[in-house]
């Protein structure tokens, strides 16, 4: 059974205090299913964070990797395919700042 925000209590609070830190920063979130998005940071809440100019990309769509598509989005740049995208935090696997990605 997938945890839900309310599961997590203070927990879920430092991820959000944390997640605010980056806000106007391009992230990539890592969702428990195989999706991930990449995009602005706008805002983040104890259910969701909001991005702008974010590609939602459905993995079982490509043959590429998770990890491959995301050196190639910090290599080459965001193909943003939503103006606005908010995402909820219980579907959240990890959250990273796509400047942090390692190129290789």
């Amino acid at each position: 059974m997938t945890p839900k925000a309310e599961d997590f209590g203070d927990r879920m609070s430092a991820f959000t205090e944390r997640a605010k830190n980056w806000i106007g920063e391009t992230v990539v979130v890592d969702f428990r299913s195989p999706m991930l998005a990449i995009g602005r940071l706008e805002r983040a809440d104890d259910d969701l964070l909001e991005m702008h100019d974010a590609d939602l990309h459905d993995l079982r769509d490509t043959e590429t990797t998770r990890e491959l598509y995301v050196v190639k989005a910090a290599r080459y740049g965001v193909q943003a395919n939503r103006q606005t995208l908010l995402v909820r935090l219980d579907d959240v696997l990890g959250l990273a700042k796509l400047d942090d990605v390692v190129k290789g």
